[in-house]
């Protein structure tokens, strides 16, 4: 009897018995579905000890086309990918300045070298790539350089704070050298421009920094700026301050020289630096006369800051003795003396000490024009008025720092 109903129900499907076609279309594709998925789930199971256990989905095809990429990009050393690597913050160096020089890290993979993945989840770009949020743009030099997890954009432990004209830029340069100092590439003016914009985003402008390494500002109009002094307090209270200064007179030229060099319409220095030609009586109106009476500014900071938090450069003895200033800058900073005279020249082209080109790679970093700027011509007699002016000037400003810099020897 079983075989006679089995007979018939395949002799009904065969005649085409339209009520019997469609529970057995049903049958059939639900048989093939349980196929399918038991296919799928054992596809995930050999993958999954690639990816990790899969997510919300019977397969992550998303994550798996991700890490393939991951796994076969040019710029990435396959031993070192691991999971969740988008987390990982990009060392980087802003501006020009910066972009020339190559920071190795030592200490951080020790276990690279002997082959073993380190405990961090890390991987390599190209050292020279200047990295923002929504993009990377290759420059084609440099080498791989390891970056770290514990990387973070982090606010200035120190600023440099002025002067104008006295060789901040050139200080900052020869400090780059050093592997543990890093610095945003464009003066940030934060605390004389950008205030409004809040700690967040002057925080976002600064470099991507190692825990151990030291992050520096410079903007050299917040030395005589009022009100500075204060914005800063509130940010950081035990900040450190560097302040480059020299011979006032020769700094009022330079200044001029560089507003000369942009305003082609601009009067002469004396007619701009003296009310009277005939009398010698200086206009103290001017800013670039005021911006070297240097002790009316620190008078101000030091309602704010101790003077131990000071470090003061002479931008003579930067030029002729480089490598020395630059050892007391970086005790003051309590970094290792790094940089020495082996990584500075003389250019006598520009006369200026250079940084001297890495043995690797680059070319010689230098500050300033291709050749000297030469001071406007002022009679002896008015730069004697200048100077005669400045001095009280001068001699407040040594007893207040408790230094000497010569200025008025001989003059």
């Amino acid at each position: 009897m079983t075989d006679m109903k089995k007979i018939r129900f395949w002799w009904i499907f065969r005649r085409g018995k339209k009520k019997y076609l469609f529970p057995s279309t049903v049958c059939i594709c639900g048989v093939g579905t349980i196929v399918f998925v038991a296919i799928l789930n054992v596809f995930s199971a050999v993958t999954r000890s690639y990816n990790g256990p899969p997510q919300n989905s019977i397969l992550n095809t998303t994550r798996l086309m991700t890490d393939v990429r991951k796994m076969t990009s040019p710029r990435v050393r396959p031993t070192q990918i691991k999971r969740e690597t988008s987390n990982v913050i990009l060392d980087i160096d802003d501006g020009p300045e910066a972009a020339y020089m190559i920071h190795d890290f030592p200490d951080t993979d020790r276990n690279a070298q002997s082959g073993q993945l380190p405990e961090t989840d890390t991987f390599y770009v190209d050292d020279y790539d200047k990295v923002d949020e929504n993009s990377q743009k290759s420059h084609e030099r440099g080498k791989l350089q390891k970056i770290s997890k514990g990387a973070a954009k982090r606010l200035p432990k120190a600023l440099i704070i002025g002067v104008r004209r006295c060789g901040t830029r050139a200080l900052l340069t020869f400090l780059r050298v050093h592997p543990d100092i890093r610095a945003p590439g464009p003066e940030v003016h934060f605390f004389d421009k950008h205030y409004h914009k809040g700690l967040e985003w002057y925080r976002k402008q600064m470099p991507t920094t190692l825990s151990s390494q030291l992050t520096i500002e410079k903007t050299p109009s917040y030395y005589v700026i009022k009100g500075v002094p204060e914005k800063v307090h509130r940010m950081a209270k035990h900040i450190k301050l560097i302040v480059v200064v020299r011979d006032p007179v020769s700094r009022a030229l330079s200044d001029y020289v560089q507003l000369a060099s942009k305003h082609s319409d601009i009067e002469t220095f004396e007619e701009l630096a003296f009310l009277n030609n005939a009398t010698g009586l200086v206009d103290t109106s001017w800013s670039v006369l005021c911006n070297g009476v240097y002790s009316k500014s620190l008078v101000r900071w030091l309602q704010y800051f101790s003077l131990n938090q000071f470090h003061f450069v002479s931008g003579e003895r930067l030029v002729a003795d480089p490598a020395g200033e630059i050892a007391k800058v970086q005790d003051f900073l309590g970094l290792k003396r790094m940089i020495t005279s082996k990584h500075l020249y003389f250019n006598k082209t520009r006369g200026f000490p250079c940084v001297k080109k890495h043995e690797r790679h680059g070319k010689p970093r230098c500050v300033g024009i291709n050749g000297a700027r030469h001071y406007p011509t002022v009679a002896p007699r008015l730069l004697k008025r200048l100077r005669d002016f400045y001095r009280p000037f001068n001699k407040r400003f040594y007893e207040i720092t408790g230094e000497d810099f010569g200025w008025d020897d001989n003059k």
